[in-house]
């Protein structure tokens, strides 16, 4: 089983080798020449290729695979693009200063960090890419699971964090 995931790696590899110009050019065609959303969207893409790689048919020629690549390098800036729109990455910026000096949206953010800090690391990793606008679906793709088990295992980390919550401010207020 470790020979076939390295097999798989290596193949994976070699084929961001070769159509890394591809990737490339289709990221930067979409930032509009922004360097820095332009490597974001790499970013996603190759994150995108990763995950579903296995689509691949084994032995694809060259034409196909890069197709095949160029297909999911489109998908995943645009789906990207579509949630930046949304707002799902958006940060609110105090541009005229009228905060007030305990920003209730900081405060929830920063405790949110605290409590998923103290969560194991994969279950660190699905919250903070689920916070991050992922859906059900894209993150059973990421971890080879179904969307169902993702949700159960979102909701069981938020009752957990809900618990660890509970305890820290009965803690404080003692």
């Amino acid at each position: 089983m470790q020979a076939e995931k390295l097999t798989l790696l290596k193949a994976y590899f070699e084929l961001m080798a070769k159509e890394r110009a591809c990737v490339w050019t289709v990221c930067y065609r979409h930032a509009h020449g922004n360097v820095g959303l332009c490597r974001e969207l790499a970013q996603e893409v190759f994150i995108r290729l990763w995950t579903s790689y296995r689509t691949l048919r084994p032995g694809a020629a060259e034409g196909e695979s890069h197709e095949w690549v160029k297909l999911h390098a489109k998908s995943a800036v645009h789906e990207y693009l579509r949630k930046w729109r949304r707002g799902v990455f958006t940060e609110s910026v105090d541009t005229a200063g009228n905060l007030p000096a305990t920003d209730p949206a900081a405060e929830a953010a920063e405790q949110i960090e605290e409590l998923t800090a103290m969560l194991p690391p994969a279950e660190r990793d699905l919250v903070m890419l689920h916070l991050a606008g992922y859906s059900h679906s894209e993150l059973a793709a990421m971890n080879d699971t179904t969307p169902n088990n993702v949700a159960v295992r979102l909701h069981r980390i938020i009752k957990k964090m809900r618990i660890i919550y509970n305890k820290l401010n009965n803690e404080q207020e003692k």
